[in-house]
């Protein structure tokens, strides 16, 4: 095998690992972040902050 035919195999191999790990790091991210604590369906917002200034009583 030349040295310009393990070139063009080394890079359609790298290709094809490229595209595997894209479709397996989009699956990872949902796992990780349910790892994390983080779930869909139970999303915890943040209090709402008032638009207006509030005066402190005295």
């Amino acid at each position: 095998m030349g040295r310009k035919a393990k070139l063009k195999k080394q890079r359609r191999q790298a290709q094809q690992n490229k595209s595997d790990a894209q479709e397996v790091n989009s699956q990872d991210f949902i796992g990780q972040m349910r790892q994390e604590g983080y779930r869909l369906e139970a999303i915890q917002r943040s209090p709402e902050v008032p638009q207006e200034n509030i005066e402190p009583q005295l």
